[in-house]
């Protein structure tokens, strides 16, 4: 039993860090919404789209944001007012 659990510890210390590195996360500025095609911009002149079931209602550009998302995309998988 005892190499089985040293099998799936070591796997998991292998996999968990290569999954973080699939999603990125930061701060930044919200330069403009389109709430038509539910896109911001930010900041930096990134353009972003936003995952289905996320809100953006209640964003404005000016806002201060925290968003995630997984690398290599354009869609952000959560984006929070951080006031």
């Amino acid at each position: 039993m005892r190499p089985v659990i040293s099998s799936l510890l070591i796997g998991a210390s292998v996999i968990g860090p290569m999954l973080t590195a699939l999603a990125g996360e930061g701060y930044s500025t919200i330069a403009s919404i389109d709430q038509a095609t539910g896109s911001v911009t930010l900041e930096d002149g990134s353009k972003w789209e936003i995952a289905p079931g996320q809100r953006i209602t209640h964003l404005q550009p000016g806002d201060r944001v925290y968003v995630t998302f997984e690398d290599g995309t354009t869609v952000l998988t959560s984006i929070t007012k951080t006031d």
